[in-house]
């Protein structure tokens, strides 16, 4: 690929069969492929802009190379793993940055909503977490947090059978909710009834309690 270094946008159909190479593609800007793991950018992708991978259901674990790159706006990837922002230091590089640009963030696997991550995501939009554990420590998670995300448009909640958004605080900002596969207690749909900003909310196999329960 050598001979295609000026390259902007990269969609490929199908699995991505030069992965390492794309770390060469230095302007590149859009990334759209199916592939078993992201290219390490080795600080070099600093124009990426959007980042699409379509693959099969077993997790991705990111690098930290994605806090390293200040131009990134969309990420979709799936069943993603985000790594802690605070291990850049920990490994002794200062280069991490707050990514000010970065609106879409999907899917991630038991996202931990730190204040590490929260400052490093300010103008996040869209945002997709997915949890596996059949009751999540929110405290583990600090879902809590998520109520700072005070750009948040758009959440899309998924865990299967767990009852880990009950009295959780979204952000007002927030636009659409979607849950899926989690418990509600009938009295918490009054709390999300009255997000002053809410248009669309989306429950998809996720049942309402009774008050009794």
């Amino acid at each position: 690929m050598s001979n295609m270094r000026l390259l902007i946008v990269l969609h490929q159909q199908g699995r991505l069969e030069f992965p390492n190479k794309v770390a060469e593609l230095v302007d590149l800007r859009y990334l759209d492929c199916m592939s078993m793991h992201l290219p390490s950018s080795k600080a070099k992708h600093q124009n990426l802009q959007t980042i699409i991978l379509r693959r099969d259901m077993r997790p991705l674990y990111l690098s930290l190379d994605i806090w390293k790159m200040p131009q990134l706006r969309h990420v979709l990837l799936e069943y993603v793993i985000l790594p802690d922002p605070s291990s850049v230091e920990t490994e002794g590089d200062n280069s991490a940055f707050v990514l000010e640009n970065l609106q879409t963030l999907s899917l991630v696997m038991n996202f931990q909503c730190t204040e590490e991550v929260i400052k490093r995501i300010p103008k996040i939009k869209k945002l997709g977490i997915h949890y596996e554990d059949k009751e999540v420590d929110r405290e583990y998670y600090c879902l809590n947090n998520l109520v700072h995300l005070r750009k948040l448009e758009s959440l899309n909640g998924i865990s299967f059978g767990s009852s880990f958004l009950w009295d959780l605080t979204f952000p007002t900002s927030l636009k659409k909710l979607t849950l899926v596969k989690g418990r509600l207690p009938w009295g918490y749909m009054k709390i999300i009834g009255s997000l002053p900003n809410l248009q669309v909310l989306k429950l998809k196999a996720t049942p309402s309690m009774a008050e009794s329960e």
